[in-house]
């Protein structure tokens, strides 16, 4: 035994007395630990060719069980029955929050049909992976859309029954897509737990910024939208260049706090400064409380936004 392992507090050692060699080509024979046999050698008793796909499987059931620290159908009365049918152990909430990728491995492992179970070397490959236990959630979206741009929402802060100020939720991130859609992903501590998304807006988002308490979306026809962080519903909509015969879209949303401002940049150079402290009431002619000067009008595009500290702010 190795010497680091004896410094461990509480080690585990398995168990390996029927296990024998063999052939890349497999063997047969029936033996094993009920909850940790491959369906096909429950079902043939034993007449099935075994290969390392029915090793994999309790690879698997190995792995719930490092997770949970219990043994896989712990109070299942007919374990042989619940395994040929499909069944596999529970998770718990707090057991699914563990990194996806080794939820992932364990769940293919033990799949049903032993050729949609990796094999030994691909096993290896993967959780020799960097990511294998520090990619703690994937979220998949609607591959047919690519992204425009994305932001993350700071947790929302509420009121309690006694007026005190709690966190509601982790944070989420907004992303904008091609199509005049929204998606918003909500954050837990250890992955992603909510899901919602806004369709049919007015027109592809193409920037955004957090300005309090609510996200400010710029569009590909030069307007800008309100939307409340907490309900997702509209608050203002605001159009900047309302007699341009052809409207620009906006290309980058820029928060400064310190001034109570937002920087507006259009694709075709216009730079505008808005108060971030005022909803408009219309979406035009809102020069002098809403929007508050015009800082550039150049031609040249503009494609970036971001606010430099300085010593005096």
């Amino acid at each position: 035994m190795s010497s680091h392992v004896l410094r461990i507090p509480d080690p585990k050692l398995p168990r390996s007395g029927i296990s024998r060699s063999s052939l890349p080509t497999g063997t047969k024979g029936f033996g094993g630990t009920e909850g940790f046999m491959a369906p096909e050698m429950m079902r043939h008793n034993g007449e099935e060719e075994y290969t390392e796909k029915v090793d994999c499987f309790s690879f698997g059931m190995f792995m719930y069980e490092l997770l949970t620290t219990h043994q896989p159908y712990e109070h299942c009365d007919n374990v042989k029955e619940h395994v040929l049918e499909g069944g596999r152990p529970a998770l718990t909430n707090r057991e699914t929050e563990y990194p996806v990728y080794i939820l992932d491995l364990m769940v293919m492992c033990w799949s049903q049909q032993p050729r949609l179970r990796p094999s030994a070397s691909q096993i290896v490959s993967i959780a020799s992976a960097p990511e294998f236990t520090h990619l703690l959630d994937v979220a998949s979206l609607d591959h047919s859309l690519n992204i425009m741009d994305a932001i993350r929402v700071p947790p929302l802060l509420v009121k309690d029954e006694d007026g005190e100020l709690i966190i509601r939720d982790q944070g989420s991130v907004w992303v904008s897509r091609t199509s005049p859609q929204l998606d918003m992903v909500g954050a837990g501590e250890w992955g992603w737990n909510a899901y919602t998304s806004i369709e049919g807006l007015p027109d592809t988002i193409t920037a955004m910024c957090c300005v309090g308490q609510y996200v400010w979306l710029g569009d590909n026809a030069g307007n800008i939208h309100g939307y409340n962080m907490m309900d997702y519903g509209r608050v203002f909509s605001y159009c900047l260049e309302p007699d341009a015969p052809q409207s620009s879209p906006v290309r980058s949303l820029c928060s400064i706090h310190a001034l109570g401002r937002v920087a507006v940049a259009l694709c075709n150079g216009r730079l505008f400064l808005c108060s971030s402290a005022v909803t408009p009431t219309s979406p035009v002619l809102g020069e002098g409380s809403f929007v508050m000067t015009e800082l550039a009008g150049s031609t040249q595009e503009i494609h970036c936004l971001a606010v430099a500290q300085s010593k005096n702010m």
